[in-house]
């Protein structure tokens, strides 16, 4: 981000009650210039959850103007609200959610890396392949994520103990 030569717009998050940072889907301080990649963290009516998309500008409002695709029009990325439950067991063996706390902040991080775990079910016309710590499946999430395989980098060779199935479905077939 210290490439793109534009002014910071800082996002400070707002909580009440008990809320631990664990709780807290984006961070108190997010900063964002226009040129920046970003993922939403929360689906909205024209948005959803690992979406990625590229600053375009700022509203008044807080909001963010975030561009998805080259031909569709940018999105106007509102706070959100996200509420943190607590569940109490009542003496009739029920459940009882009570409010604890709340936190408002944009749903959007840097979108220029995640996780694999965060790329399932997401296509990309591009990835970049970081292969190693391998848990079963994940290797066939990775591979499957970009368009075309000419798009997809590797940075390091896959080797054959990087193929890691559970031993269930080994069993099951």
């Amino acid at each position: 981000m210290s490439q793109i030569k534009e002014p910071v717009h800082t996002f400070i998050s707002e909580s009440e009650g008990k809320i631990s940072d664990s709780e807290k889907p984006v961070s108190d301080k997010i900063e964002l210039k226009i040129g920046t990649q970003v993922v939403v963290t929360a689906n909205g009516e024209n948005y959803s959850n690992g979406d990625i998309g590229i600053v375009t500008g700022f509203g008044n409002n807080g909001s963010v103007a975030v561009k998805f695709a080259p031909n569709r029009p940018a999105i106007h990325i509102k706070p959100k609200e996200w509420k943190v439950y607590d569940y109490l067991a009542s003496d009739k063996g029920a459940y009882l959610k009570t409010m604890i706390g709340s936190y408002i902040q944009i749903p959007l991080k840097l979108g220029y890396a995640i996780t694999i775990h965060k790329s399932q079910g997401q296509t990309y016309s591009r990835v970049n392949v970081q292969p190693a710590g391998w848990s079963n499946g994940l290797l066939y999430v990775s591979l499957s994520r970009c368009i075309k395989v000419d798009s997809m980098y590797l940075s390091s060779y896959l080797s054959r103990n990087m193929v890691k199935t559970s031993p269930y479905v080994n069993d099951f077939y």
